[in-house]
């Protein structure tokens, strides 16, 4: 899947949002973005052609930008 910065940042405020939510303490929600942001080299990508296959038969998923976002 193809992760662009906007898209992984945008994750990243909805699992804050859902950690407040579920009463998860502010200093274990700071910790778990924390080491979840640590992924975001692996994670992101600025173009699709940088994404690689890990089996031949892999798909690329690119999903658009929904009109209005």
């Amino acid at each position: 899947m193809f992760v662009s910065a906007e898209l992984f940042d945008l994750r990243a405020q909805i699992l804050r949002e859902s950690l407040q939510e579920s009463g998860v303490s502010e200093e274990l929600t700071t910790r778990w973005l924390k080491i979840d942001d640590a992924f975001r080299h692996s994670i992101v990508k600025s173009d699709i052609s940088q994404c690689e296959k890990h089996y031949k038969t892999d798909e690329f998923v690119n999903i658009p930008k929904p009109p209005g976002f």
